[in-house]
């Protein structure tokens, strides 16, 4: 691996806060683990039905917001018993949560064990056949994740570099820590850089070293021919490359091989659907649906509309967009949108954030029938991630399901 310096983060602002707790809570992590596995076993299936009495709308506030006809809206007919789910919300958060938590404890544990070669076989198992969490999580990206988190529990960002390149030392044909430092060094950037648009001289420095060392790895991997198959690593790639402010052919490349490793990949999708925001590299919003339609096929024997429901509901998830104005905006298609997250129910119950996101888009589609429906079932557990602030989730459930 190269010999540059491992770019740390920016040291973490003392809150005053007495963090004693944290250093108890960490000793008893695997105890609170047991705790979560048994408590979704335990948990009941609960049925419910969704006749709840509802006021319509107010004239003013009930026209759609995009320009699809309401007539057409109506037409449209969910799965039988999508909404009718056989567990509640947060059941299914629980269930998804404590498997997540698993494969995190599962991968760090090995990790500051040393134990390379078992996760190496980790690794190779969420690539090609144990792909997802119950709900959908993707978890590769859940395996990086965790090892980025050792960081954030207190391990010493120099002392996390030497274990990664002790492990390709180990093993210099597998791309699993290269994509471990890509990682690490692309979110010690951005931790520089900050969300804003202004920013200091020496954060701007850091935040472009950040992201050259993490290419220095991608470029690495690449002439030692380890990268073929890693989906993640390809996703993190087209990161490292908006930043950088590389040209669109060679982002576009990345995403075409994060396809063909892997079609239903979603992450890499994410990652290049923000790049064609024209805050990015798109020259015009629709482009995002072009890519919406590529996805969709590229993916469809696998996930059928998911793909496309995906890059909406990535774009609908990315910083504030306008609710008023979105679908005039980014014309997706409703339709193909709606049944993009039946598709995926299907398969992997939506997750809190995933289902409030698809509440969203019903909104900002002035589809009034689905939304009342997914506020039925999401009851009051509202994402503020997807929302942003409670009082927009409350003000149009009042509207459309009524006080």
């Amino acid at each position: 691996m190269s010999t540059q310096p491992f770019i740390k983060p920016p040291p973490k602002q003392d809150d005053g806060k007495d963090n004693t707790g944290c250093w108890i809570a960490g000793l008893l992590g695997c105890g609170c683990l047991f705790v979560l596995l048994v408590s979704a076993l335990l948990t009941g299936i609960l049925y419910f039905a969704l006749n709840k009495p509802v006021s319509e709308m107010q004239a003013d506030a009930a026209r759609p917001h995009s320009p699809v006809l309401q007539a057409e809206l109506d037409a449209i007919e969910m799965p039988a018993g999508f909404w009718q789910r056989p567990e509640t919300l947060k059941a299914t958060e629980t269930r998804n949560n404590t498997e997540v938590a698993a494969v995190k404890a599962m991968v760090k544990e090995l990790f500051l064990e040393g134990k390379f070669d078992l996760l190496d076989d980790l690794a190779q198992t969420y690539r090609t056949s144990d792909k997802r969490t119950y709900s959908g999580d993707f978890k590769l990206d859940i395996f990086y994740t965790a090892l980025y988190e050792l960081q954030d529990e207190g391990m010493d960002y120099n002392k996390l570099y030497n274990e990664l390149t002790r492990w390709y030392v180990k093993d210099t044909g597998n791309i699993t820590p290269y994509v471990g430092v890509m990682r690490q060094s692309y979110k010690n950037a951005w931790a520089w850089r900050g969300d804003g648009y202004e920013v200091s001289p020496e954060n701007k420095r850091n935040f472009v070293r950040g992201l050259e060392f993490a290419q220095k790895h991608i470029d690495e991997a690449r002439d030692r021919k380890v990268t073929h198959h890693d989906p993640a690593f390809y996703g993190d790639a087209i990161k490292v490359a908006m930043g950088l402010n590389h040209p669109y052919s060679k982002v576009r490349a990345l995403v075409q091989k994060s396809r063909e490793v892997d079609a239903a990949y979603f992450p890499s999708y994410s990652a290049f659907a923000i790049c064609m925001l024209p805050r990015w590299q798109g020259e015009k919003e629709s482009d995002v649906v072009h890519f919406a339609n590529e996805a969709a096929e590229w993916s469809k024997n696998e996930a059928g509309e998911s793909a496309y429901a995906w890059v909406a509901y990535t774009i609908a998830t990315y910083g504030k967009p306008n609710m008023q104005t979105f679908y005039k905006q980014y014309p997706f298609e409703w339709a193909r949108v709606q049944q993009g997250f039946a598709d995926w129910d299907r398969e992997y119950p939506l997750t809190r954030k995933m289902m409030n996101g698809f509440l969203w888009l019903a909104v900002a589609a002035g589809d009034t029938k689905t939304a009342r429906g997914l506020f039925n079932t999401i009851g009051d557990e509202y994402d503020e991630s997807v929302w942003k602030e409670r009082k927009t989730y409350d003000e149009y459930r009042r509207r459309i399901v009524g006080p």
